[in-house]
């Protein structure tokens, strides 16, 4: 990070913002603005050929080497490119630090609302229960647009996106709303898949979490598929005996035991 005030520079400062431009483009620059204040009028100010330095003889050789090789206005328009990236950047950053604490308080607030509806049914406060519901119903569309927003300003790879999205199908689950979340669950183990491998800890946990929600919808054949895929990797990667292992193991069984029942009944009928 360079910080510029841009009234004076230094010529180890401006050498150092060549040779990154040089290297890795405009794009490699990122520059924090010391005085915001008078941002608009600095920017119109920036020109290279301003630099001062306690030699003049310094300054002279180092602009005389800026100019054969990249030229004064193309730096400066370089450095121009770079003030608006890095200003876009820490917009970008610090609105998906919002998001981020909004989605968490949302979240909470939403979890809250879901332990309030099970009191008062239980008390048979229903006209709080409902009012309770409804909340739920706000912040869950409330969670869904933020998850929109993460996605589309940070992309569907970040791990922000993955992680709010596996927190809003965990929601989706809890207000058994299970397709909705299937679905998110999908895409995370794609891009889990994708970007740790198949079998990295957290794709295999989402693996399971995918499985035992097909298993809620009585989707038998796509859930006991995935967990004989999880039971494979797991035994390859935790090996046979590890509690994990075992665990997906009377997981796996359980499933088959509750295909055959339900085959056994419908016969019966």
């Amino acid at each position: 990070m360079i910080s510029l005030t841009f009234k004076v520079w230094c010529p180890r400062c401006l050498f150092e913002i060549w040779h990154t431009v040089k290297a890795k483009g405009a794009a490699g620059l990122h520059i924090l603005v010391v005085n915001k204040k008078d941002i608009g009028e600095l920017f119109g100010e920036v020109d290279v050929r301003k630099a001062q330095a306690s030699l003049e003889s310094d300054r002279v050789r180092i602009l005389a080497e800026i100019e054969a090789d990249v030229g004064h206005k193309q730096l400066s328009l370089s450095i121009k490119e770079a003030l608006v990236s890095s200003a876009d950047r820490e917009a970008t950053e610090a609105l998906a630090k919002m998001r981020q604490a909004y989605a968490e308080a949302a979240l909470a607030a939403e979890d809250a609302c879901a332990n309030a509806v099970i009191v008062a049914e239980a008390a048979g406060a229903h006209e709080k229960a409902r009012a309770h519901r409804a909340a739920r119903r706000k912040l869950r569309r409330v969670l869904l647009k933020l998850l929109e927003q993460q996605s589309s300003q940070q992309g569907p790879e970040h791990p922000d996106t993955l992680t709010l999205m596996a927190d809003v199908a965990w929601m989706l689950n809890g207000q058994m709303k299970y397709k909705e979340a299937e679905g998110l669950q999908r895409q995370i183990l794609e891009q889990k898949s994708r970007l740790q491998g198949t079998e990295h800890p957290d794709t295999l946990d989402i693996m399971e979490i995918l499985a035992d929600n097909l298993y809620g919808q009585s989707k038998m054949g796509e859930a006991e598929s995935l967990q004989r895929q999880l039971l494979e990797r797991k035994s390859k990667v935790l090996g046979p005996e590890h509690p994990g292992t075992l665990n997906s193991m009377a997981t796996l069984a359980s499933m088959m035991d509750t295909r055959r029942l339900d085959e056994a009944e419908g016969l019966q009928r």
